[in-house]
C-alpha cells in the first residue's frame, strides 16, 4: 500500500525522538504554496468522508506524500497523516494497533516540531491521547490547543470526550451542546463535528436516565443523518433497551434495516417483536409479533441472551424461556 510509503518516507524525515477551518498557521502554508495547500484540502475532504474503505485511506496517503516529496516542511500535511494513521489503526489486526498508533503520535508531533503554534495539530494529539486513555497527556495537549487559540470545530468535541474519558459528564455537555447548537451551513468539518456532538449528547442523556433530552438529540441524528442506517440503528437501540419505547423502537429499526441490512439492526427489531409479544401475550393476535421476531432472528437462544441484559426488554427472555422449554 501506498500509505506505507509514506511511512517509510516519514521515518527518513522526522528526528528520531519525534470547507477547511484555516487556522494561523494554515493560512501561512496556504500562502506559501496555493497549489500544495489545495492538495492538502482535497486529501482532507477524502479523510473527513472516511466510512472506513482502507482504499480511500490508501488515496489520501499518496496525496499527501507527495505534498512531503514536494516540500518536507508542509506541517498540515504531516498533522493530516496523523489523523490518516488514526483512521487506519481501527482497520488494522491488534497486534499492529499500536504501532500504527505510535506513527500517528510521531506524525503529529513532527507537524507541531515544524510550527510550534500550531494549535489544531495539538487538538489532534489530545485526541489521540483520549483514545488511548492517555488522559495526562490529552489534558496537557488540549490545554495547548486552548492556550494557543484553536480554530478546529473539532476542539470542543475533543474536549467534551476528555470529560467524559474522566467520567465528567457535567463538565463534557456544555462543551457538545456548543457544538451542537451551531449552525453549519456547508462547512464540511464544523457539519461533522456538530454530527459527533449531537450523537454524543444523545448517548450522555441516556446514560443518566434523561430521556426527554436524549430522545430530542436522537431526533435531531436523523435530521443531521436521514439517510444514516446506523444513526435509525442506534436511535432504535436506546429506544427499546434504555427508554423502552418498543413502537418507536420497532419503526426505527424497520427504517435502518430499509437502508442497510445488517445484524444489529435485525438483533434490535427482534427484541423489540418479541417484547411486545411478551406484554401482550395473554391476547393471542400479539402471537404474530413472536413470529415475526423469529424471522428475523430464527435463533430463540440469540433473542434471550440479548434481551435478558436489559431491564425493558428481560420480560420478552423470561416469557420466551417458557414458552420454549427446551431452551
Amino acid at each position: 500500500m501506498r500509505l506505507f510509503y509514506l511511512t517509510l518516507l516519514l521515518t527518513l524525515t522526522m528526528p528520531a525522538f519525534a470547507g477547511i477551518h484555516d487556522s494561523i498557521t494554515e493560512q501561512h502554508y496556504r500562502s506559501k504554496n496555493p497549489a500544495l495547500f489545495e492538495q492538502y484540502q482535497h486529501a482532507h475532504r477524502i479523510l473527513n468522508n472516511w466510512q472506513g474503505m482502507v482504499q480511500r485511506l490508501d488515496e489520501a496517503g499518496a496525496i499527501l506524500s507527495q505534498i512531503i516529496e514536494t516540500d518536507e516542511t508542509f506541517a498540515p500535511a504531516y498533522r493530516e497523516y496523523g489523523k490518516l494513521l488514526n483512521l487506519l489503526s481501527s482497520k488494522v489486526p491488534q497486534s499492529e494497533k499500536m504501532g500504527i498508533l505510535s506513527s500517528s503520535e510521531s506524525s503529529i508531533m513532527y507537524a507541531i516540531q515544524l510550527a510550534p503554534d500550531y494549535a489544531d495539530a495539538y487538538v489532534m494529539l489530545g485526541h489521540l491521547y483520549t483514545e488511548q486513555d492517555r488522559l495526562n497527556e490529552a489534558k496537557d495537549a488540549l490545554a495547548k490547543a486552548q492556550e494557543l487559540g484553536p480554530n478546529s470545530p473539532w476542539f470542543e468535541v475533543n474536549l467534551a470526550n476528555y470529560y467524559v474519558k474522566t467520567h465528567n459528564d457535567p463538565l463534557a455537555i456544555p462543551h457538545f451542546t456548543r457544538m451542537a447548537d451551531i449552525t453549519s451551513d456547508n462547512d464540511q468539518d464544523a457539519t461533522k463535528a456538530k454530527i459527533s456532538a449531537v450523537r454524543s449528547l444523545a448517548r450522555l442523556y441516556a446514560r443518566n436516565n434523561d430521556v426527554e433530552k436524549s430522545t430530542h438529540y436522537y431526533e435531531q441524528t436523523l435530521i443531521l443523518e436521514p439517510d444514516s442506517a446506523w444513526a435509525w440503528g442506534n436511535y432504535a437501540a436506546a429506544s427499546l433497551y434504555q427508554f423502552g419505547h418498543v413502537d418507536n423502537a420497532i419503526s426505527r429499526a424497520k427504517k435502518a434495516l430499509s437502508m442497510m441490512d445488517y445484524g444489529h439492526a435485525r438483533q434490535i427489531l427482534a427484541s423489540a417483536y418479541c417484547t411486545k409479544w411478551a406484554l401482550n401475550s395473554d391476547n393471542p393476535a400479539s402471537k404474530q409479533y413472536l413470529d415475526l421476531a423469529l424471522q428475523i432472528v430464527p435463533d430463540s437462544r440469540a433473542i434471550i441472551a440479548k434481551t435478558q441484559q436489559y431491564q425493558p426488554t428481560q420480560i420478552c427472555a423470561d416469557r420466551l424461556m417458557r414458552y420454549i422449554p427446551s431452551i
